[in-house]
């Protein structure tokens, strides 16, 4: 938007790069970080050591790559239709990728499995209401109601364990 090709140029290799190597050996799941020193991908800590990928990272990272595939478009870039395309395979994860009564679990293990005992404690927090936000913006990027649909679905979920007066807050996101 500034024109300034430079920050342009940093800013689609940027992209590319992720989306071209961070991808797990799970269709559409994406690691959140990436190791410069040891020039590799690895999935986020968790209390008691556990790794695995961070559904609030994941939902903020789609979400904001869905802003860099409307300024792509906008742009006339040519990465726009692949960019697009990695957004819409995360999508396809998340509305396949296993739940807790509905909500998206607090991570996952790179293989697309929910990190921990779903039922214990600490599978589960408001970390995952950020993938809801990314389908949102899927679903409008791509035209198909099918995304837009599974976000409302989450966020009920959400609101009906987090909001509706029970016992647990919502924890774990930048919601809380």
């Amino acid at each position: 938007r500034t024109g300034d090709e430079q920050a342009l140029r940093q800013g689609v290799e940027a992209i590319d790069f992720y989306l071209r190597n961070g991808e797990t050996r799970t269709p559409g799941l994406y690691y959140g970080d990436f190791q410069a020193d040891a020039n590799r991908w690895t999935p986020a800590t968790f209390h008691g050591g556990a790794q695995g990928i961070s559904s609030r990272q994941f939902g903020e990272i789609f979400d904001r790559l869905c802003d860099a595939v409307i300024q792509a478009r906008k742009m006339r870039l040519p990465q726009a239709a692949g960019w697009e395309a990695a957004v819409r395979r995360a999508g396809d994860f998340l509305l396949a990728a296993p739940r807790i009564g509905g909500m998206f679990p607090r991570a996952w293990k790179e293989d697309g499995t929910i990190l921990g005992d779903p039922a214990l404690p600490g599978a589960l927090s408001a970390a995952g209401a950020t993938c809801a936000a990314a389908l949102v913006r899927i679903g409008r990027i791509t035209g198909e109601r099918k995304y837009i649909d599974a976000a409302a679905a989450a966020m009920d979920a959400y609101h009906g364990e987090f909001l509706s007066g029970g016992p647990m807050p919502p924890w774990g996101a930048t919601i809380d």
